[in-house]
């Protein structure tokens, strides 16, 4: 078996990180903290297309995320 890259060490962990910022349930906070702007705007006016585009990153970063993560342990 090869052994991971070192990288995809720090790449899962960013992954995760990004997981994080982009859940769905933290799109009232980011509306509270970008009101007022052009992204807030945004956010408030595509509120379903917002959410269903958070969950996809989200659950995009969250899958590839935790895969790097368990190949890096494997090796």
């Amino acid at each position: 078996m090869s052994k991971a890259p070192p990288e995809s060490s720090f790449a899962g962990k960013a992954l995760l990180a990004a997981a994080f910022f982009t859940c769905p349930c933290h799109l009232p906070v980011y509306l509270a903290l970008f009101g007022g702007t052009a992204l807030g705007t945004y956010l408030a006016k595509y509120i379903w297309f917002s959410a269903a585009a958070l969950t996809v990153v989200f659950l995009f970063s969250l899958f590839a995320g935790v895969r790097m993560i368990k190949a890096r342990e494997a090796s």
